[in-house]
């Protein structure tokens, strides 16, 4: 019975140790963003899309484009982190032709149906072009109060492209905000060459169009 007790005590430490390490990363990150949204960078991301609201040339950016489009916007940081896109992106699938050996040293044509994606429109901003470091590597921020934060480059690129997609919800309301969507290109047939893409994303809504009677 102790040994028993011994082991959920220790279990119970082990969680609130753990909620604890949760909370305090939480805290950091938050700080972290707050501190990015006063840097030089992120106001001048934040002007692009206030300037995009207003460019009839950008306008696809809140509203589909014509009849058809049905595309997803994405919002995302360049892996590099050498730049900001807003993009729609079209997805697709395409029959292939593939051989497939018929283990007798041959090989047979089969049919595979293969997910792709394209780039249609793209709104970006450039960070070494604009005379920015580019987020390629993690960085330490010390707070107003004196505390130091580090953060890996991948955290840091997530944060900014949350802060820029919040800036979109604000001021696009009426598109549909889906959050982090998860895409996987390629064919399951061929499991070593997919691909996938789990970008901020939302759609906008459709043009109005007029009933013929």
């Amino acid at each position: 019975m102790g040994l028993f007790d011994s082991m959920k005590e220790k279990s119970a430490q082990k969680k609130e140790a753990e909620a604890a390490r949760q909370t305090a990363d939480k805290a950091r990150r938050e700080q972290y963003k707050q501190k990015l949204m006063e840097s030089d960078l992120v106001q001048n991301l934040l002007g692009t899309i206030e300037d995009a609201r207003t460019d009839e040339d950008s306008s696809w950016i809140a509203l589909a484009t014509d009849y058809y489009d049905h595309d997803p916007r994405e919002v995302k940081i360049d892996e590099n982190g050498d730049g900001f896109e807003i993009v729609r992106a079209h997805y697709y699938t395409e029959t292939e032709v593939v051989a497939v050996p018929d283990g007798r040293g041959g090989a047979y044509e089969k049919k595979i149906d293969v997910k792709k994606r394209a780039v249609v429109q793209s709104l970006g901003y450039g960070f070494t072009k604009s005379g920015y470091l580019p987020i390629d590597r993690g960085r330490k921020m010390k707070t107003d109060t004196g505390n130091e934060i580090v953060l890996k480059s991948k955290d840091i690129r997530d944060i900014v492209e949350e802060i820029l997609y919040e800036r979109l919800q604000q001021l696009f309301p009426k598109c549909d905000f889906k959050g982090r969507v998860k895409s996987i290109l390629g064919s399951p047939e061929k499991p070593f060459e997919e691909t996938s893409y789990q970008n901020l994303t939302y759609f906008v809504p459709s043009r109005e169009y007029k009933n013929w009677y």
